[in-house]
């Protein structure tokens, strides 16, 4: 007797045997991937989170880690090569590689690109160059590849990078943002990568486009957020997106917080909001279940220590998670669970 496949499209989360590679698979709703036989559990008891660089109100080459699936304060990780803030991360279940940055007096840009081995601590190593020197860029990333979107510069950028993140070497260039702007944020699926607002000149958008990461080509129209948000956060696992704080205006700070279902196409709903008002969030760190969002200036411009969390696939305002290793805004979050690894 022959058995033949279903005609049907199957819903989000089947899980089946390819029995062409002898793997077991689940559906995300875009595309069937293969389940890791590795997991954040196994290598760091747990999803772990990682915050680097940034201004306490002085630059910092500080990384902080916590996990994801716990509360409780940040500890000292190592250090990035040399102080800065408004740096991005991508990574995959090993490995975080940190991406460009700023430092002021006079304001210079960086293009740098360096690693660490999220298991361990310990300070990073190099790891190539970026195409363009930038801060205030948006990042998000598969299980091969990272991604650095658009970003502050002289002048600014709508680039779109990306680099294998388990080889050394540089960035290659992907394609473009639909305009030149900063302060965008990043997440991801397994198959997409999504962008959200950001600013061109002083002006914020409430824009949300997206790529295929395993190709190239400049990113889509996915829809747009419900208000403008520039230099805020954004986090997700693999089925949903949060994004949102950040300035929505010149002058004014936000805490709203909205999210998308990443596999379809349409604009933001309401999430909930942060503890407080939040501005150079920098990205979030998230498990399968959270999104933890890091220290940042509050609305009197003061740098913050504290850390938020929410379950993504719930709605409602956030919940304190614990400290930072001290105030900062302008960090780099990152993890070992987001969406992009399915």
């Amino acid at each position: 007797m022959i058995e033949h496949p279903s005609l049907d499209k199957p819903t989000s989360g089947s899980i089946r045997f390819n029995t062409d590679h002898n793997k077991l698979e689940i559906y995300n709703g875009e595309a069937w991937w293969e389940i890791s036989t590795t997991s954040p559990e196994e290598q760091t008891g747990g999803t772990r989170g990682l915050f680097g660089g940034g201004e306490t109100p002085s630059l910092t080459d500080r990384i902080d880690f916590i996990n994801v699936e716990s509360t409780g304060n940040a500890a000292d990780f190592g250090d990035i090569s040399f102080a800065r803030r408004n740096l991005a991360s991508a990574s995959d279940r090993s490995r975080l590689v940190f991406t460009g940055g700023y430092t002021s007096g006079p304001a210079t840009y960086y293009n740098t690109l360096e690693f660490v081995t999220i298991a361990s601590t310990g300070d990073t190593t190099d790891f190539g160059d970026l195409t363009v020197q930038r801060s205030r860029l948006g990042s998000f990333g598969s299980r091969t590849r990272g991604f650095a979107a658009g970003g502050l510069g002289t002048p600014d950028t709508n680039v779109i990078d990306f680099f294998t993140i388990q080889s050394l070497g540089d960035a290659n260039d992907f394609g473009d943002l639909s305009s030149q702007r900063f302060g965008v944020s990043g997440s991801q699926s397994p198959t997409r990568g999504l962008i959200f607002g950001g600013a061109v000149s002083s002006t914020q958008q409430n824009l949300i486009e997206y790529v295929t990461m395993s190709t190239t080509g400049n990113a889509s129209d996915f829809g747009d957020l419900a208000q403008n948000s520039g230099q805020g956060t954004a986090g997700s696992n693999a089925v949903r997106a949060v994004a949102g704080a950040g300035y929505s205006s010149p002058g004014t700070a936000e805490k709203d917080m909205m999210f998308v279902t990443i596999a379809t196409l349409g604009n933001a709903l309401d999430f909930g909001d942060l503890v407080q008002n939040r501005i150079e969030c920098g990205a979030a760190a998230c498990s399968p279940t959270r999104i933890v969002v890091p220290g940042s200036f509050t609305s009197n411009n003061n740098p913050s220590n504290y850390i938020d969390y929410h379950e993504i696939m719930t709605t409602g305002d956030f919940i304190d998670f614990g400290d930072m290793v001290g105030n900062t805004n302008g960090t780099s979050g990152g993890s070992n669970g987001h969406g992009g690894l399915g």
